[in-house]
């Protein structure tokens, strides 16, 4: 049996290996595709309604093609208490006198991370939630964006972690598919809040079933103790309640990584097939036609700004190697995303022009190709590869 099953593993991978040249061969012959992705931007620097407001003249020189927005109010959804609806007043007014032109599709930002004790068994939890969930789509849709940047991750300095099992309020009480069946629950009437109060959302998620990338069909993992576990419960459970006007974005966070042009091939796939294996049957068509594949970049990863240094691959690159592997990236992020790449930064501010030297030019160079049709022109496999064994030699 053990042979048998190291056997079928192994044509597993041959065929998805095939499946991934097939489609480079195909992209490679008819590349890029008609239709231009978007670019949008998201990181420390993410603007508040005020600001955008304030400087959105200057701010869309940049380039991006929309904004992932935060709010004064906060970011946080799934708290113990409701909003004040008047704490979301100015933000409103703001988006609403904003005069977007290059800025054609903005979103805004929402935490998973919830107040410590938040149960997904609460009733007068869920119902402050949902509230909340409310204000922040109609901020949404009073201001004309095109949806919701949710961030499955868990910030838990500011608070705890919905998706792990072992830490929730009633574990001890209820066992995980009874979470399971509760949090799927839930999922269906998250999306069905927003979905009212903003019609025909998009809703990037920065990372979904894509965070699984460790996915075998015939063998899945225990989830009781990941710490994302519940997370596909949710997934599923939006799946189940989902309009057919709604679309939701896999952001492929894991993007950030990305060493070759074959690692975006990879993440599509992943997000399109192997995902498949954490969805229900009965949800797979929806899956299919309204989950979108998205990529993600990361400046910070690509440009040697994450600290300590010299254990990130970049510190190892000159400052030229460091701009083509931003605009290696951006260039497939764009050429092999259904439709968006959100664009990240901690240690960048856009609208201070606390810029990198080569990174907007690095960009602007991958959407210029992208719209012109033209190859990269380049790979960056053997310079990737001598920056790891510098680095690895130095960390003997």
């Amino acid at each position: 049996m053990r042979i048998r099953y190291s056997m079928q593993r192994f044509y597993r991978v041959l065929a998805l290996a095939l499946c991934i040249t097939m489609f480079y061969f195909c992209f490679a012959v008819a590349q890029p595709k008609q239709k231009l992705n978007k670019f949008i931007h998201y990181g420390w620097d993410a603007p508040n309604p005020s600001f955008l407001n304030k400087n959105i003249q200057q701010m869309e020189k940049r380039p991006f093609d929309g904004v992932i927005i935060r709010l004064k109010a906060g970011k946080k959804v799934f708290l113990h208490k409701p909003y004040n609806s008047k704490d979301f007043t100015q933000d409103i007014e703001s988006l609403k006198t904003t005069k977007f032109s290059k800025f054609t599709d903005n979103f805004l930002v929402m935490w998973a991370t919830t107040d410590k004790g938040w149960d997904w068994f609460s009733e007068s939890d869920w119902k402050a939630s949902e509230y909340n969930l409310r204000l922040f789509a109609k901020t949404a849709h009073n201001g004309r964006l095109v949806g919701i940047a949710f961030d499955p991750e868990t910030y838990e300095p500011y608070g705890a972690n919905p998706w792990l099992y072992p830490s929730l309020p009633q574990a001890k009480e209820k066992s995980f598919e009874e979470y399971k069946q509760q949090v799927r629950k839930r999922g269906a009437q998250f999306i069905q809040a927003i979905q009212q109060e903003l019609p025909g959302i998009k809703l990037l998620t920065l990372f979904q079933l894509s965070q699984f990338v460790e996915l075998d069909r015939e063998s899945l993992p225990d989830f009781s103790k990941n710490n994302y576990g519940l997370f596909p419960a949710f997934v599923n459970g939006m799946l189940d309640a989902v309009n057919p006007k709604t679309l939701i974005i896999d952001g492929n966070e894991d993007a950030y990584y990305s060493e070759s042009k074959k690692d975006f091939f990879w993440g599509y796939n992943l997000i399109r097939e192997l995902a498949l294996a954490l969805v229900d049957p009965k949800n797979k068509t929806k899956y299919t036609r309204q989950v979108q594949v998205g990529q993600a970049v990361y400046i910070d990863e690509l440009f040697a700004l994450r600290q300590p240094q010299k254990s990130f691959i970049s510190y190892y690159l000159t400052p030229q190697q460091r701009a083509k592997w931003l605009e290696h990236n951006t260039y497939y992020a764009l050429a092999t995303s259904d439709e968006y790449v959100w664009c990240y930064s901690e240690q960048t501010n856009w609208w201070k022009n606390k810029i990198a030297s080569g990174v907007e030019e690095a960009i602007r160079s991958a959407q210029k190709k992208i719209k012109n049709k033209k190859p990269l022109g380049f790979s960056i496999e053997k310079m990737i590869k001598r920056a790891k064994n510098m680095r690895d030699e130095k960390n003997i």
